[in-house]
């Protein structure tokens, strides 16, 4: 599985255009090209307390992994909440870690997961407060399966700006274009929303995150649900497509970029933080080995490289194994885009029937999970 991230509109479709001459794979590959994943408001410092973090209507995969967590403000930590009807530690089969951060009530179970499609209903409670939430678990399979899967996300690559490039590489006469982009002639075409769950304006951290995880976050945030607390790093996880395609099949997975692979976009298909600014921890992390990509291409060595090496950002020297050095692709450290804009996603393979009408953003994720026919009960020795 490749995750493929470009600026260039042209250029994405020349790319698309060599891919699809190449009839020996098109039986066996799911190709997506989803058109400007991200668009930001300014990030947001504060962060609001919330009594479940998974909001009403979250869909998980069957056996995705991620961490249970509920807080309650001026709540108690003897909160009693159930899954089901049953406790939630007697549901997951794992202790729960009970704790006040300051005056909010946190009730956590990190590393769970559903084991059977169908409906989850939690409910909690504490005193007069009370809360549910409904979420659905999908095993959906796609009927002919796609042995990999090509990701291709345009930055900021809006309905507009693929206009633009299709009337100056085509051409056009007499109220007719001469012929379409390449990108354009695949088989099916969804339009795709692109809000977060704390704005109608999200940015490239949230909406690439929904594209990995199949979850919605908030702005400057991936492959997190946020929490009351100030660290970046202590937020409820929940896993990636990377994480999941290489726990359940061992499947080689890439990550491709013109801008630098700790960028929001490239960055949320592997990491989970609150803060996408963050590019020291995510570079670190990016190479350890539940998510390790086989193959990552892109810029931003300066996050990689010891401290003492002319050009390093890190303010440390965990990166000794000289897997990364100078002279990768050279690029912008601010290089973001802003929009509100729904996208189009145009897909051609096994799996494409997927994609249709106006879709949320969270479900490329399951269409990528349905396509691979990917089962997230099954862990590869």
């Amino acid at each position: 599985m490749a995750i493929i991230k470009i600026k260039s509109t042209n250029n994405m479709d020349n790319l698309i255009n060599y891919i699809q001459d190449d009839k020996s794979h098109n039986d066996n590959i799911l190709y997506y090209n989803a058109i400007g994943v991200d668009s930001a408001a300014a990030a947001r410092d504060m962060q609001l307390c919330k009594m479940a973090y998974c909001k009403t209507n979250a869909k998980f995969v069957q056996g995705q992994i991620f961490d249970f967590a509920v807080e309650i403000k001026n709540g108690s930590s003897d909160m009693n909440v159930t899954v089901n009807g049953k406790e939630a530690s007697k549901f997951f089969g794992k202790d729960s870690v009970r704790k006040m951060e300051g005056n909010t009530a946190v009730y956590r179970i990190d590393d769970v997961s559903f084991p059977k499609a169908g409906n989850i209903t939690i409910e909690v409670k504490d005193g007069a407060n009370e809360r549910s939430a409904s979420y659905t678990v999908t095993n959906e399979k796609s009927k002919k399966r796609a042995k990999n899967v090509i990701l291709f996300v345009g930055d900021g690559m809006s309905l507009q700006a693929r206009q633009i490039a299709r009337i100056l590489s085509k051409g056009i006469t007499e109220g007719r274009y001469n012929d379409l982009l390449n990108m354009e002639k695949m088989d099916n075409v969804a339009v795709v929303t692109t809000s977060g769950y704390d704005a109608i304006v999200t940015d490239s951290a949230n909406s690439a995150s929904a594209y990995a995880t199949g979850h919605k976050s908030v702005v400057n945030a991936m492959g997190v649900y946020e929490n009351c607390t100030k660290d970046p790093f202590d937020d409820p996880k929940v896993e990636n497509i990377i994480e999941l395609v290489k726990r359940t099949r061992g499947m080689a997975t890439g990550i491709v970029s013109t801008s630098n692979i700790t960028d929001a976009t490239p960055a949320a298909m592997v990491s989970h933080t609150r803060r996408r600014a963050e590019q020291n921890f995510i570079a670190q992390t990016m190479l350890e080995d539940h998510h390790r990509p086989d193959v990552i291409l892109g810029g931003g060595s300066r996050h990689f490289i010891p401290m003492d090496v002319p050009g390093s950002k890190r303010k440390d020297n965990p990166l000794t194994k000289g897997e990364f050095y100078a002279g990768n692709i050279p690029a912008k450290a601010d290089q973001e885009v802003h929009a509100a804009d729904d996208v189009i996603l145009t897909a051609q393979g096994p799996g494409a029937d997927y994609f249709k009408g106006t879709m949320d953003n969270t479900e490329v994720f399951f269409g990528i999970v349905r396509a691979l026919g990917i089962d997230g009960n099954k862990n590869k020795k």
